[in-house]
């Protein structure tokens, strides 16, 4: 992927990449290893992914890639007010062609019409925590690929109570299984129930202004062959970006719908 500025948002800055976590091996950590007792060190793995941060790509605004696997993390973290938040970034997408979709995400297919990527619907967080879905996506044809438009809510960005930096979240997640594709998540901020949150990420927890619950929602489940019984089961989550100060437990419950 490669950003070009919006007209009205200043002009592109070279900037020298930052990497971290570039070469170090994974080390697995197992919850019930008594010697990872800490929550922290249960659930922060040394190696899960690296990080390449481009300082002022535009003046105020930095850029970074986070990967996890396959699936790549972006982040438009801005530090101070713009005249506009809206970002442009050339797709070069080797045969997939991109289908919008009604949840603000977008498909990107085979000639085959099979979906292999997914850049899930855009959210954006400031630095209390607050979290907002008032961004969108537009996608063009252009003569070398596809321009995908970023568009932030200045309005949201620019309120009374709101802390910078906001960072703003597309991601690219790579859809390898019928399963993967069958697996629905959200997050739900108490203040406000009845509006579900998607996105890239799930925030679950609290601080001190908002408390957020998670929700997955498997829709296949796997096939058990006949004469075989369940025995256990488990489910494995890993922190993107986490604070384990006061919290000792996580707490879920699982139940049919």
């Amino acid at each position: 992927m490669t950003a070009a500025p919006a007209p009205s948002a200043g002009i592109l800055q070279q900037s020298q990449a930052q990497v971290t976590n570039a070469h170090e091996e994974i080390a697995p950590l197992s919850l019930e290893d008594p010697s990872t007792a800490e929550i922290s060190e249960q659930v922060e793995l040394p190696r899960l992914g690296s990080s390449v941060l481009y300082p002022d790509i535009l003046p105020g605004v930095d850029l970074q890639y986070d990967t996890a696997g396959f699936n790549i993390k972006e982040s438009i973290i801005v530090r101070a007010p713009q005249s506009s938040y809206t970002y442009h970034f050339r797709l070069s997408l080797n045969g997939l062609t991109p289908a919008e979709q009604e949840d603000g995400s977008i498909l990107l297919k085979n000639a085959e019409g099979v979906s292999i990527y997914e850049i899930p619907a855009p959210n954006m967080v400031d630095a209390t925590g607050a979290f907002s879905q008032d961004v969108t996506y537009t996608i063009s044809e252009v003569s070398d690929g596809f321009l995908l438009t970023v568009t932030a809510d200045a309005d949201w960005i620019h309120a009374s109570d709101r802390v910078l930096p906001v960072t703003i979240d597309p991601a690219l997640v790579i859809i390898t299984t019928k399963m993967q594709s069958g697996i629905i998540t959200n997050f739900v901020d108490e203040s406000d129930i009845y509006r579900p949150c998607y996105g890239s990420d799930m925030y679950v927890g609290s601080n001190y202004a908002y408390h957020y619950n998670g929700y997955i929602y498997i829709a296949t489940l796997p096939q058990i062959p006949q004469n075989c019984s369940p025995v256990r089961a488990t489910i494995e989550f890993f922190k993107m970006n986490y604070d384990s100060e006061g919290i000792d437990k996580f707490y879920g419950e699982i139940r049919p719908l």
